[in-house]
């Protein structure tokens, strides 16, 4: 939407959009702290949500930050890597309950770790011959 007339245009310098919260200094701040909390003994949590809940932003914030910063998506994707092998090693040693574990991989670490396969329906290819058989009859299995 424009200015009103007789007002000149808001945004002469061609810039638009919500003011930025994060710049990329601070992105990129955020890089080197998730390594550090990736190294530190104390940190026991397996969670990228308490990362975030630390540093005072939702953890939605760490996805938005790879996708416009190449050097927090390393850093990122470096952290998932850590997760896993924690979460693998955990099972292994029986420090962690296996079933738990299973059920955080099976979400968190990609399709690799599923029991089930991802099925992609496409509605607009053909129907099934036995569809079209049924059309229409699936009242009388009613009565």
């Amino acid at each position: 939407m424009g200015a009103p007339k007789g007002h000149e245009p808001y945004n002469t310098k061609g810039e638009g959009g919500r003011p930025v919260i994060y710049t990329e200094e601070f992105i990129n701040k955020e890089a080197d702290e998730l390594l550090k909390w990736l190294k530190d003994e104390e940190n026991k949590c397996l969670f990228f949500d308490e990362f975030a809940y630390q540093r005072d932003y939702h953890r939605r914030r760490l996805n938005e930050f790879a996708e416009i910063n190449e050097r927090f998506s390393h850093a990122f994707e470096k952290a998932k890597e850590w997760q896993k092998f924690k979460l693998a090693k955990g099972a292994l040693t029986r420090d962690y309950d296996s079933g738990f574990t299973k059920f955080i991989m099976a979400r968190v670490c990609g399709p690799e770790w599923r029991d089930t396969k991802d099925i992609n329906i496409n509605s607009n290819g053909p129907v099934p011959p036995w569809i079209e058989e049924a059309e229409g009859k699936s009242k009388d299995l009613v009565n």
